[in-house]
């Protein structure tokens, strides 16, 4: 089954996220948390940290494994500057 946490909302808008949802959401201390509208109206809560592992994942899944992306892009940075040393040709 799953857990529902019912949060007031103050009028400026501040929430008091109980401890077991932090817990599970892994936030010790201070973090960043992020709020995603899904297109059936819900929202999802998550922690930034999270949602950007989730981003990464999706770009890593969608790249050819021989691919390498880093080292593409410090070869054009190198030919780039080569240019430029070189006034431009």
């Amino acid at each position: 089954m799953l857990d529902r946490h019912i949060v007031p909302v103050a009028k400026n808008g501040r929430m008091n996220l109980p401890s077991a949802l932090r817990s599970k959401l892994d936030l010790n201390g201070e973090g960043k948390i992020v709020f995603i509208e899904k297109e059936n109206g819900e929202v999802e809560v998550t922690t930034l940290r999270r949602s950007l592992k989730r981003a990464q994942d999706l770009v890593r899944q969608s790249i050819p494994a021989d691919v390498d992306l880093v080292g593409d892009l410090i070869e054009e940075r190198r030919a780039e500057a080569l240019r430029e040393a070189e006034g431009g040709k």
